[in-house]
């Protein structure tokens, strides 16, 4: 059964390494595509402006093109999740009880730990679910 498992293990690493490997020569490739749809961008517009005018012109192009990719990434983005009141005390009462445990252990520290550690994740809780 163990050589069973192993063998089809085997041969799905295989068949991912298989695909990653043509999905990076279509990178490859596609990238070449694009140079050389560059450079005929450049001899065409050439015909019409001067060589640093067209390629003044793919440039700011490109720059376009890569600012909206940005404010794409930016959107994208989820927004920043806020702090709900339970966590936010916990966070407050950590260093007390820090200070507590500093000094010695007790019951009372422990428990003071654990309803920290208890107010943290259940507010994190809170504000992932609310």
């Amino acid at each position: 059964m163990s050589l069973l498992a192993a063998t089809e293990v085997g041969s799905r690493l295989r068949a991912k390494i298989a695909a990653l490997s043509l999905y990076g020569a279509a990178g490859v490739v596609g990238f070449v595509g694009v140079i050389f749809m560059l450079i005929a961008l450049l001899i065409w517009l050439s015909r019409t402006f001067t060589p640093l005018t067209a390629s003044l012109i793919i440039a700011a192009g490109l720059l376009v093109i890569a600012g909206g990719l940005a404010l794409a990434a930016r959107f994208q983005q989820a927004p920043p999740t806020q702090r709900s009141p339970i966590s936010s005390a916990a966070l407050l009462a950590a260093p007390a009880a820090l200070t507590a445990v500093s000094k010695r252990i007790s019951f009372t520290t422990i428990a003071a730990v654990a309803a920290v550690t208890l107010g943290a994740l259940v507010g994190r809780r809170i504000a992932r679910d609310g």
